[in-house]
């Protein structure tokens, strides 16, 4: 094509491609480019934009050229380096050429060179003509696309009063003087508005189909600006369709209409270094969001000093992220393409390959959890053999509390891989779902994942005939679900229970009755459950299991709380204080809270304030999200039944943000009950209830028959105090029928007081006296004196009135 004319001498210089209509958000990130150099004196000032590709680098460098023409009045210049490009690199040569022609100061610029030689002299010319011709014109120049710094270097002008903007895939750190701005993802309100701007602001009205479909790209501009076009051209689609769509891909890359993205990706791969190339799509097979040194050295097994070099490679092109100091994580269209890259018949490497660096970061993990539960929970008893040989790349601990802190700080990871076991590893399924077992629990991780972890660990265990390890997985797997499901967990306890007596078990067998016994317990089977329980306890003490005996020692005492025997739970849950004595944080945290739980009923709540504070201290040191809930819901209860409401309800909300994250139905409907009871104890009846009946929904959904009880015995007291009498009245009867069901005697006493406050205005004074004197004969079994004190008051004041 014909080069450009040259401008006149006076005419305003600019070769600007046009700005984008659809630019969309960046706002912090815009106004660091439209703001005034700071004091560099005579320094120019440049900005790199980095970011990976298709991120918006050249999109946001063309809307701030396009805003800064005013201040740069004699030219705004565009020079695509083509750094990253199908094409050769736009050699300095040929962009000063570009420049000085735009510039119309080509006419004295020297002839084209002839030899390498005369191309340096005259790289030199030209870049001394341009620095000449920009010490006296306000310019603002744009590279975009550059490679490295020698690409940029003679392009540079001399002058202050000039300003650069350059675009890159790398930081181009060794560029001197220059200010960085790395481009991240969209924040998801801006890629919504992004995606809405393209569609079409009426077909984008559903926001949480709009949130889903966006978020299938995790904020990548490019990206969803080609799933925009797509879905415009689509007439017929709705945002709902789409978003199902994409959440059935298996390639997200796949649902883009045009090759751009993948285009983009290949371009720097291409640059890439061949150990890079093959840690990109070693990386893309690990199952977790991120990646410490010693994972990374897994997958490739390798050093992790030998693989520093290819993992700075790939940060320099921003092709993985560095959110954490030295932890890493690829964007979800990176891992996309490195996996579809790495699977490739031509790029790719052998199947057998991929499979053995996945099965090296699974052992890495697992050894790692291994190493890291010994210290945790030193006192478990293990009986499944370790792996095939502990992974190298693992680390080391000294102290409980820098295990939990790496088990905290890797739990996406473990979850991960656990998944990852699950689905294709049974053999790792069937170690992961032991090592992590009280770890899970802590979490409070999703009963259905931990349920298809055990499962396919159980599957894999009876396939091999390990039936010692096949009763102790079954064990764990009672443990992990007696609150959520106890049908389950008590089939689970059953079989384990035959293994370990077929096999000569004792501290077996006493390990399944007490997975038996807290499965009823939770059941509300009580009578059942103390068999169970008593007779875990007796084989403990036979064999010596002191730290066992404790466990089954705070099962008993919290079935004894709910009889309304609180003397008889206290001394349980004393004695197990007095066996852990320090050395078993996670186990002395549940019996403190127990313990409170006893002084709370009794009254006694600055006693009972002190042990749930005591229990949070070990929570923080060595509990997960579950822990910490169900102990600031306690303190919540504490404040409240102190007259503190405000704090109460504090604790309660922190508690109950806690619970999406653990997915424990039980303890959240027990908050919730809570939260109900804070806002009748203040007439606020509408709040109370929907709190009392989103109770009442998760403990029937899990079947959690207390706090169900609870939930009916708050919503009747709602319709009592709202002068709905009949509901009232049926809803505590129901809690009554259940409360005895369970033998839960606490629970039986709340109804019957409930009953007695509402027969006094509905039935008469005798059918209230019936009911309260019930009540109090309960209140009175397990301490509640100021209960029953309050019930025998209302009985006074009947018989003062004469009624």
């Amino acid at each position: 094509s014909c080069p450009p004319p040259a401008p006149s001498a006076d005419a305003p210089r600019n070769n600007l491609p046009r700005d984008t209509r659809d630019f969309t958000g960046r706002t912090a990130e815009l106004a660091a480019l439209l703001a005034e150099p700071g004091e560099q004196g005579s320094a120019l000032p440049v900005t790199v934009v980095s970011g990976m590709p298709g991120i918006g680098k050249t999109a946001l460098a063309l809307h701030a050229a396009h805003r800064l023409g005013d201040a740069y009045p004699d030219a705004q210049l565009y020079v695509d380096l083509r750094g990253h490009s199908d094409e050769p690199p736009c050699e300095p040569a040929e962009a000063l050429s570009l420049l000085l022609r735009v510039a119309g100061a080509l006419d004295d610029a020297p002839p084209s060179p002839l030899s390498e030689e005369s191309e340096g002299a005259s790289v030199q010319a030209r870049s001394c003509q341009w620095r000449e011709w920009t010490a006296r014109h306000r310019t603002l120049l744009v590279l975009d696309n550059a490679g490295d710094p020698d690409h940029i270097r003679p392009l540079l002008p001399g002058s202050a009063a000039c300003r650069v903007i350059v675009t890159s895939r790398s930081p181009l750190t060794a560029l001197e003087g220059a200010d960085s701005l790395v481009l991240g993802v969209l924040p998801d309100s801006d890629a919504a508005a992004l995606f809405a701007r393209i569609a079409g602001d009426t077909r984008a009205l559903d926001p949480a189909a709009l949130r889903r479909a966006v978020g299938a790209f995790a904020g990548h501009p490019l990206a969803i600006q080609l799933l925009a076009n797509g879905f415009r051209q689509h007439e017929s689609w709705d945002l709902p369709y789409l978003a199902d769509r994409l959440s059935r891909a298996s390639d997200p890359l796949d649902e883009l209409e045009a090759d751009t993205v993948s285009s983009a990706f290949r371009l720097s791969y291409a640059a890439l270094g061949a150990p890079a190339r093959l840690l990109l799509c070693r990386l893309a097979l690990h199952p977790g969001p991120t990646l410490a040194p010693g994972a990374v050295a897994a997958l490739m097994g390798a050093r992790p000093g030998e693989t520093r070099a290819a993992v700075s490679e790939l940060l320099h092109g921003h092709l993985i992220a560095e959110p954490e100091r030295e932890r890493y994580a690829l964007h979800d269209l990176t891992r996309a393409f490195a996996r579809r890259t790495g699977e490739d018949a031509e790029t790719g490497e052998p199947a057998r390959d991929r499979h053995a660096a996945v099965t090296r970061v699974l052992a890495y993990y697992l050894t790692a959890a291994d190493r890291a539960d010994r210290l945790v929970n030193p006192r478990r008893r293990r009986l499944l053999r370790g792996p095939e040989g502990e992974s190298p790349y693992a680390p080391e601990f000294t102290e409980a509390r820098d295990a939990w802190q790496w088990l905290s700080a890797e739990r996406p990871n473990l979850l991960a891989a656990t998944r990852t076991a699950a689905a294709r590893f049974p053999a790792y399924a069937a170690h992961y779902s032991h090592v992590l077992a009280q770890t899970l629990k802590s979490w409070g991780w999703d009963a259905g994942d931990t349920g298809e972890l055990h499962a396919a660990a159980v599957a894999a265990l009876r396939e091999r005939g390990d039936r010692t390890g096949l009763a102790q997985t079954l064990v764990d797997r009672a443990d992990a679900l007696a609150q959520e499901d106890p049908g389950e967990a008590l089939r689970c306890a059953s079989e384990a229970l035959a293994l370990f007596r077929a096999d000569g078990d004792v501290h077996g067998c006493a390990d399944a009755l007490l997975q038996r016994g807290r499965a009823q317990v939770a059941a509300g089977c009580r009578s059942e459950a103390h068999e169970a329980l008593d007779e875990s306890l007796r084989l403990y003490q036979s064999v010596g299991a002191v730290f066992s005996e404790a466990r089954a020692l705070n099962v008993r005492g919290a079935s004894l709380y709910y009889l309304g025997d609180s003397v008889a739970a206290r001394a349980c849950f004393e004695k197990v204080l007095d066996i852990y004595s320090g050395n078993y944080l996670f186990d002395e945290a549940t019996a403190l809270n127990n313990l409170g739980m006893a002084y709370l009923l009794e009254g006694r709540h600055t006693e009972a304030l002190h042990y749930f504070e005591e229990a949070l201290q070990r929570v923080r040191d060595c509990g997960g999200p579950l822990d910490r809930a169900l102990t600031e819901a306690n303190i919540g209860a504490a404040h409240h039944a102190m007259g503190d409401l405000d704090r109460a309800l504090g604790y309660f909300h922190r508690a109950l943000k806690r619970f999406p994250e653990s997915g424990d139905s039980t303890g959240e409907s027990d908050v919730r009950v809570h939260i109900g009871d804070v806002y009748a104890s203040v007439s606020r009846y509408d709040e109370a209830l929907n709190s009392y009946q989103r109770a009442e929904e998760l403990a029937s959904r899990v079947g959690a028959a207390y706090e169900r009880q609870r939930a009916l015995v708050g919503i009747a007291g709602v319709r009592r105090a709202k002068g709905e009498m009949n509901a009232a009245m049926r809803s505590y009867e129901t809690a009554l029928s259940m409360a005895r069901s369970a033998e839960y005697a606490l629970g039986s006493a709340r109804a019957l007081d409930g009953m007695a406050r509402t027969a006094l205005e509905f039935q008469g004074p005798e059918s209230a006296r019936r009911y309260a004197d019930e009540a109090i004969v309960l209140y009175s079994r397990f301490g509640a004196e100021e209960k029953a004190g309050a019930l025998r008051g209302l009985l006074d004041g009947l018989e003062v009135t004469g009624s």
